[in-house]
């Protein structure tokens, strides 16, 4: 069996890199944080999305988002699969905002409240897009690094939409969407410092507040202390070299700046209810491969899906 996913992955001075992975077993699952935002698209088959403790059933068309911070993984039931998934920072879309749309929102609100198409309509112009948006990466035309930010934006623009015209909901998620652009100084640094515990006040220092202030903003914006983001990072970024690399766990931990293989071990135990060898091991058992997944061309899949 097979899963197919084109990766777009962004940042604040693009350019686009554009991955296709393949991934084996009808019961592959994996669990990550980034500093990024993430949209993932399914073109085909079904997914099971989880994210913090909520459970969602995805068929094509249908879209999951998740902010970096947010625990999050998916399930592949059997059959082949397909989706579209898009990693940008909020710098890639702040300066294309029509009408103070607040995108940010989509990412704020509880995981229960995310909006999902409504139509088929909504759902097929959903696929669409993210078809249209590998095609301009591969095809490399005329201003396509605007083609495919707009159609992110048309995107969330879609989800967003389908909300109940709740003013106070509404009100509420353009207040965070804000103070997100506020707390971001510090999630990118913490992002470029794994293997060194970024204080509460190197982070307040970062965005300008004061320790007190931003405290109050973090934990708002994203329902956790700084301290326990800092921890899920770096317990994420552990998780992922256990999955691609051959690395020892005491390797690890020293990369990650823990005090040694047995920190590790015991705080990663506590997040993900296995120690780091038995879940190395079942995650290879699950076909994921320990060697660093690598990049092809889209156009097989954009291909597929014509025929």
């Amino acid at each position: 069996m097979l899963w197919q996913s084109i990766h777009i992955r962004t940042g604040a001075d693009f350019p686009v890199t554009v991955n296709h992975f393949t991934m084996t077993g009808p019961n592959a699952h994996r669990s990550d944080l980034h500093e990024e935002f993430e949209v993932l698209i399914v073109l085909e088959g079904e997914f099971e999305f989880h994210l913090e403790g909520t459970t969602k059933h995805l068929k094509p068309g249908e879209v999951a988002l998740a902010a970096g911070w947010e625990w999050h993984g998916w399930r592949y039931p059997g059959g082949p699969r397909s989706a579209l998934v898009v990693f940008f920072t909020p710098d890639f879309l702040k300066d294309e905002t029509p009408d103070g749309f607040p995108w940010q929102a989509l990412f704020t609100a509880p995981p229960e409240d995310r909006p999902q198409p409504t139509t088929r309509q909504e759902r097929e112009n959903i696929c669409a897009l993210a078809l249209e948006m590998a095609r301009e990466y591969e095809l490399k035309l005329p201003c396509w690094q605007t083609a495919v930010r707009l159609g992110l934006l048309r995107t969330l623009l879609t989800l967003y939409r389908v909300w109940p015209p709740d003013h106070r909901l509404k009100k509420k998620a353009e207040s965070s969407a804000t103070e997100l652009m506020r707390i971001m100084p510090a999630i990118r640094l913490a992002g470029s410092r794994l293997h060194h515990w970024v204080t509460t006040k190197e982070a307040a220092a970062a965005c300008a507040v004061s320790v007190s202030h931003f405290c109050y903003l973090f934990r708002g914006t994203t329902g956790l202390s700084f301290g326990d983001f800092m921890r899920r990072t770096r317990l994420s970024r552990a998780a992922q070299l256990l999955r691609h690399t051959e690395m020892s766990v005491e390797a690890i931990a020293q990369q990650m700046g823990f005090v040694d293989g047995s920190h590790l071990s015991r705080s990663f135990k506590r997040a993900y209810g296995d120690a780091p060898g038995k879940y190395r091991h079942k995650h290879l058992e699950e076909g994921e491969s320990s060697a660093p997944m690598q990049p092809t061309l889209v156009g097989d899949l954009v291909s597929a899906q014509k025929e």
